[in-house]
């Protein structure tokens, strides 16, 4: 089984965007996000009429691997990023989706583990906590091998927000290795990092008015016509 795409959309490259750009621009709401990671410049945004996202490819220095060399960790930043809805639009929901890091276990007892976690905060008020274990998916197992991928899609519901804040994101890889066995996880630029969100246009105040004018207007004429 392969991790499919978040959401069934067209993807096209942010071009506009220099290698140092920090800030990118969708038709519903503004991102700007820490380029400074091993994720660097986000790479690409999609959106299917309903949900709007970008995201990232992972840089191949994402990984671990134990080579008999019992448990490596290693832990990688996840890029910082500020979701602000542009106006006449409002914002709700945050889908994130991470896959597929391959994971290789040669040997009785290696193993290997992964995930991925970070603080959101809707419209400054105190943050929760978005993500966890990414799940283990085997595609080939015979004695002591084993191999596969790590990836998670997630979903927090959310009320209607004008600002999103994800900080404080970590990437968590575990790799464990005994003397003549081993383990490793490892990423590359065909996985990707992303995330999305639902704007939804909300009527200007002008717009409310000529709606109530209209209604008003409506039940005038149905009163004359019962008269």
């Amino acid at each position: 089984m392969t991790l499919k795409p978040v959401f069934a959309a067209a993807v096209s490259l942010l071009t506009c965007l220099s290698a140092n750009a920090a800030s990118a621009d969708l038709s519903g709401y503004t991102l700007s996000y820490d380029d400074t990671t091993s994720f660097t410049a986000v790479d690409f945004t999609f959106g299917d009429g309903t949900n709007e996202g970008f995201g990232w490819n992972v840089a191949n220095t994402v990984g671990v691997v134990s080579a008999g060399q019992g448990l490596l960790t290693a832990t990688f930043a996840l890029p910082s990023f500020t979701i602000t809805a542009k106006p006449g639009f409002t914002l709700s929901g945050i889908t994130g989706s991470l896959g597929n890091l391959v994971f290789n276990e040669v040997g009785t007892g290696a193993s290997t583990s992964a995930s991925a976690a970070g603080n959101v905060a809707i419209n400054g008020l105190p943050a929760g906590v978005f993500g966890g274990a990414l799940l283990k998916n085997t595609t080939f197992s015979a004695g002591t091998y084993n191999s596969g991928y790590y990836a998670r899609q997630g979903t927090m519901g959310t009320p209607s927000y004008d600002s999103l804040r994800f900080s404080g994101g970590l990437l968590t890889l575990t790799a464990s290795a005994g003397a003549g066995q081993f383990a490793s996880v490892i990423g590359n630029d065909q996985n990707t990092l992303s995330f999305s969100v639902v704007p939804t246009a909300v009527p200007e105040p002008e717009t409310f008015a000529l709606m109530l004018a209209g209604l008003v207007a409506v039940g005038t004429l149905a009163r004359r016509r019962q008269g």
